[in-house]
Protein backbone atom coordinates (compact mmCIF):
# COMPACT_ATOMS: atom_id res chain seq x y z
CA UNK A 1 0.00 0.00 0.00
CA UNK A 2 1.15 3.69 -0.36
CA UNK A 3 2.07 5.13 3.05
CA UNK A 4 0.61 8.36 4.82
CA UNK A 5 3.70 10.36 4.52
CA UNK A 6 1.13 13.88 5.29
CA UNK A 7 1.23 14.21 8.81
CA UNK A 8 5.78 14.20 8.68
CA UNK A 9 5.26 17.64 6.75
CA UNK A 10 1.26 18.53 8.85
CA UNK A 11 1.04 16.88 11.97
CA UNK A 12 -2.02 18.87 12.23
CA UNK A 13 -4.70 20.20 11.13
CA UNK A 14 -4.67 23.48 12.89
CA UNK A 15 -1.41 25.11 11.80
CA UNK A 16 -0.22 28.72 10.31
CA UNK A 17 2.51 29.51 7.21
CA UNK A 18 3.14 33.27 6.86
CA UNK A 19 5.10 34.36 3.69
CA UNK A 20 7.86 36.62 5.30
CA UNK A 21 7.43 40.37 4.57
CA UNK A 22 10.11 41.27 2.30
CA UNK A 23 11.18 45.00 1.61
CA UNK A 24 13.74 46.00 -1.34
CA UNK A 25 15.37 49.07 -3.12
CA UNK A 26 17.29 48.98 -6.83
CA UNK A 27 19.05 51.61 -8.68
CA UNK A 28 19.66 51.73 -12.17
CA UNK A 29 22.53 53.99 -13.82
CA UNK A 30 22.94 54.86 -17.43
CA UNK A 31 26.95 55.15 -16.96
CA UNK A 32 27.29 56.20 -20.53
CA UNK A 33 24.82 56.08 -23.26
CA UNK A 34 26.00 52.14 -24.00
CA UNK A 35 26.68 51.16 -20.72
CA UNK A 36 24.04 50.70 -18.16
CA UNK A 37 25.10 49.15 -14.21
CA UNK A 38 22.33 47.98 -11.48
CA UNK A 39 22.31 47.17 -7.82
CA UNK A 40 19.46 45.71 -5.66
CA UNK A 41 18.94 44.70 -2.02
CA UNK A 42 16.44 42.28 -0.73
CA UNK A 43 15.72 41.89 2.79
CA UNK A 44 13.76 38.84 4.19
CA UNK A 45 11.62 39.65 7.65
CA UNK A 46 12.07 35.77 8.25
CA UNK A 47 11.92 36.76 12.61
CA UNK A 48 8.32 38.12 11.81
CA UNK A 49 6.47 35.39 9.81
CA UNK A 50 4.56 32.99 12.12
CA UNK A 51 5.14 29.22 11.13
CA UNK A 52 3.95 27.07 13.47
CA UNK A 53 2.10 23.81 14.30
CA UNK A 54 -0.51 23.41 17.22
CA UNK A 55 -0.05 19.69 18.21
CA UNK A 56 -2.21 17.55 21.00
CA UNK A 57 0.05 14.43 22.25
CA UNK A 58 -2.03 11.04 23.37
CA UNK A 59 -3.14 12.47 26.41
CA UNK A 60 -4.64 15.65 24.72
CA UNK A 61 -1.89 18.06 26.09
CA UNK A 62 -1.78 20.77 23.01
CA UNK A 63 1.70 22.43 22.44
CA UNK A 64 3.04 25.05 19.72
CA UNK A 65 5.69 24.47 17.66
CA UNK A 66 7.39 27.47 15.71
CA UNK A 67 8.77 26.48 12.85
CA UNK A 68 10.42 29.99 12.23
CA UNK A 69 12.40 30.08 15.63
CA UNK A 70 15.67 28.64 14.38
CA UNK A 71 15.88 31.05 11.22
CA UNK A 72 16.61 34.77 11.51
CA UNK A 73 16.18 37.37 8.71
CA UNK A 74 17.50 36.85 5.47
CA UNK A 75 18.77 39.25 2.56
CA UNK A 76 20.24 38.98 -0.98
CA UNK A 77 22.32 41.85 -3.00
CA UNK A 78 23.38 41.71 -6.82
CA UNK A 79 24.97 43.76 -9.57
CA UNK A 80 24.66 43.79 -12.97
CA UNK A 81 26.05 45.66 -16.03
CA UNK A 82 24.88 45.87 -19.45
CA UNK A 83 26.21 46.81 -22.56
CA UNK A 84 24.21 47.89 -25.78
CA UNK A 85 26.15 47.04 -28.97
CA UNK A 86 23.62 48.32 -31.56
CA UNK A 87 21.98 44.90 -32.85
CA UNK A 88 23.86 43.19 -29.95
CA UNK A 89 23.29 43.91 -26.26
CA UNK A 90 25.39 42.02 -23.60
CA UNK A 91 24.91 41.62 -19.67
CA UNK A 92 26.93 39.89 -16.48
CA UNK A 93 25.67 40.15 -13.36
CA UNK A 94 26.20 38.52 -9.95
CA UNK A 95 24.06 38.35 -7.13
CA UNK A 96 24.82 36.85 -3.27
CA UNK A 97 21.89 35.66 -1.17
CA UNK A 98 22.17 35.14 2.67
CA UNK A 99 18.73 32.63 3.65
CA UNK A 100 18.57 33.44 7.51
CA UNK A 101 18.23 29.59 8.13
CA UNK A 102 20.58 28.58 10.60
CA UNK A 103 22.13 25.17 10.94
CA UNK A 104 19.36 24.29 13.23
CA UNK A 105 16.87 25.02 10.60
CA UNK A 106 18.12 22.38 8.12
CA UNK A 107 16.13 19.04 8.24
CA UNK A 108 16.67 16.34 5.88
CA UNK A 109 14.78 17.63 3.20
CA UNK A 110 15.18 21.25 4.01
CA UNK A 111 18.70 22.47 3.29
CA UNK A 112 18.08 26.37 2.52
CA UNK A 113 21.95 26.90 1.93
CA UNK A 114 23.41 30.63 0.99
CA UNK A 115 24.33 31.48 -2.58
CA UNK A 116 26.69 33.28 -4.76
CA UNK A 117 25.24 33.16 -8.96
CA UNK A 118 27.10 34.42 -11.91
CA UNK A 119 25.07 34.67 -15.05
CA UNK A 120 25.83 36.27 -18.65
CA UNK A 121 23.59 36.67 -21.71
CA UNK A 122 23.38 38.16 -25.26
CA UNK A 123 20.45 39.45 -27.10
CA UNK A 124 20.77 39.40 -31.01
CA UNK A 125 18.09 41.84 -32.88
CA UNK A 126 18.07 40.08 -36.45
CA UNK A 127 15.26 42.60 -37.71
CA UNK A 128 12.39 44.99 -36.08
CA UNK A 129 10.58 41.46 -35.64
CA UNK A 130 13.16 38.97 -34.34
CA UNK A 131 15.59 38.95 -31.71
CA UNK A 132 17.49 35.48 -30.12
CA UNK A 133 18.42 35.17 -26.40
CA UNK A 134 21.74 33.16 -25.41
CA UNK A 135 22.20 32.98 -21.65
CA UNK A 136 23.97 30.84 -18.88
CA UNK A 137 24.66 30.59 -15.22
CA UNK A 138 25.86 28.99 -12.40
CA UNK A 139 24.85 29.18 -8.73
CA UNK A 140 26.81 27.95 -6.20
CA UNK A 141 25.11 26.96 -3.12
CA UNK A 142 27.37 27.17 -0.08
CA UNK A 143 27.83 23.84 1.50
CA UNK A 144 27.30 23.12 5.41
CA UNK A 145 27.43 19.89 7.09
CA UNK A 146 24.97 18.87 10.06
CA UNK A 147 24.72 15.98 12.47
CA UNK A 148 21.72 14.60 12.01
CA UNK A 149 22.04 11.92 14.11
CA UNK A 150 23.04 10.65 18.19
CA UNK A 151 25.81 10.70 20.19
CA UNK A 152 25.68 6.72 19.42
CA UNK A 153 25.06 6.74 16.12
CA UNK A 154 26.61 10.00 14.15
CA UNK A 155 24.78 10.36 11.15
CA UNK A 156 26.35 13.20 9.01
CA UNK A 157 24.43 15.56 6.33
CA UNK A 158 26.40 17.36 3.98
CA UNK A 159 24.36 19.97 2.36
CA UNK A 160 26.49 20.87 -0.99
CA UNK A 161 25.09 21.45 -4.36
CA UNK A 162 25.71 23.53 -7.56
CA UNK A 163 23.50 24.59 -10.26
CA UNK A 164 24.92 25.33 -14.37
CA UNK A 165 22.49 25.83 -17.13
CA UNK A 166 22.17 27.31 -20.81
CA UNK A 167 19.54 28.97 -21.62
CA UNK A 168 18.24 29.99 -24.92
CA UNK A 169 15.40 32.26 -26.57
CA UNK A 170 13.07 33.69 -29.89
CA UNK A 171 11.61 36.85 -29.56
CA UNK A 172 9.21 37.59 -31.98
CA UNK A 173 7.35 40.79 -32.19
CA UNK A 174 4.21 41.60 -34.86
Amino acid sequence: GVEDVGPSFYPSNDYRKDLPAIGTLGVSYMVTKELRAELNYTHYFNSQAVWEDRVTDEEGNTATVDRMEPFTDGWESGLALEYDFGDLVMSVGAAYQKTGSTLEAKTWLSGNLNTFAVATGATYTINDNFEVTLGAFNIHYISQTKNMGTEEAPADLKYSQSVQGVVAGMNAHF
